[in-house]
């Protein structure tokens, strides 16, 4: 499933990093590969967009709360979308 990644410390301030395809939508708790660093997913949420192509699932992530003991440039658990 395509899912955007929302990184930022609440959903109104957060920035769109792209689209990511992921075999499963992850859940609120989890924790992703994104960035070369493991983040937890604070807020997901379905986006219908029927008109529109693209991702139909939206995470919410806080990369500034990881720090370099979390940061793992072997892991790449999502690709990019084409």
């Amino acid at each position: 499933m395509i899912v955007t990644i929302y990184d930022g410390p609440d959903r109104c301030s957060a920035e769109a990093r792209g689209d990511f395809h992921f075999e499963r939508t992850p859940g609120v708790g989890e924790t992703v590969a994104f960035d070369d660093a493991i983040v937890t997913v604070t807020r997901a949420w379905h986006t219908p967009a029927m008109q529109h192509p693209g991702a139909k699932f939206a995470i919410l992530v806080d990369s500034s709360e990881i720090g370099e003991a979390t940061r793992d440039p072997a892991r790449h658990e999502i690709e990019t979308a084409a």
